[in-house]
């Protein structure tokens, strides 16, 4: 089974006690999914690793979300199939809040993530 360090939703490393902590099984594919929709694709040396957003500029667009989201997704080799992506802007426009379910080699996952719609910057 995979194992990896601990993050916050930020992105930082989470620290207990002065030592980091690890995470495995279904967090650790929720984790590394999260980090996947964290990225900007392009943005590592490794072009196609990320998201792209593309979706956002303009204004939102649900459908290039759900694309995009799910494409992203399918960068994880553990996930068997994507069975929702549906997004939902807020009503001030400032994020999209996006509620996931995948099936994975280690059993389904359903999560949301939230999108702030300056994401492009």
């Amino acid at each position: 089974m995979s194992q990896d360090l601990l993050y916050t939703d930020d992105g930082d490393l989470y620290i207990s006690k002065d030592s980091p902590l690890y995470v495995t099984g279904l967090d650790e594919i929720k984790q590394s999914l999260n980090m996947i929709l964290m990225t900007k694709k392009g943005t590592w040396s490794n072009e196609n690793v990320g998201i792209d957003y593309d979706w956002l500029i303009g204004g939102f667009d649900r459908n290039a979300c759900i694309s995009s989201i799910s494409d992203s997704i399918k960068q994880d080799k553990r996930i068997i199939d994507v069975v929702l992506v549906d997004p939902q802007i807020n009503q001030n426009h400032t994020s999209v809040d996006i509620h996931i379910i995948v099936n994975t080699t280690l059993g389904q996952l359903d999560f949301w993530k939230e999108v702030k719609t300056d994401a492009t910057n």
